[in-house]
């Protein structure tokens, strides 16, 4: 295994690796990467988020699963920290299906979360808003 693979919630060291590692590097490791978005309140989670927010198009359908679990927590980590305000950010036709599922049929949970305002914030940033 890579050696940029987190192994804990306090793995610097891994992280530091993890931010100098290509694209190319990271992409087949992305499921188990993500991950660390699970609690934003782990140490090394904002940082996580930032080595995967440029790069977020190349991984929508991993997201797609995510925002299909009952894990809110973790769909809010990823909808804050990955897609929220994110310019580079263009959505393929699945994960726009559940943004606006999201936004518009929130599960409890993710109404608890906030999870639909979220969602609309993102749908809004792509010009959105109103559609669906």
């Amino acid at each position: 295994m890579k050696l940029f693979i987190l192994t804990h919630k306090d793995d610097f060291d891994a992280l530091s690796l993890l931010e100098e590692a290509s694209w190319e590097e990271i992409q087949p490791h992305i499921k188990a990467i993500l991950e660390w978005l699970q609690d934003m309140n782990w140490p090394i989670a904002h940082r996580v988020a930032k080595v995967m927010y440029p790069h977020v198009n190349h991984f929508q359908e991993e997201l797609v699963d995510i925002l299909l679990s009952k894990d809110d927590i973790w769909k809010y980590g990823c909808l804050s920290y990955l897609l929220e305000g994110n310019p580079n950010f263009k959505p393929d036709s699945h994960l726009l299906r559940e943004l606006y599922r999201i936004r518009n049929q929130p599960t409890k949970g993710e109404e608890v979360e906030e999870l639909h305002e979220i969602a609309n914030s993102v749908l809004s940033s792509l010009g959105l808003e109103n559609s669906h």
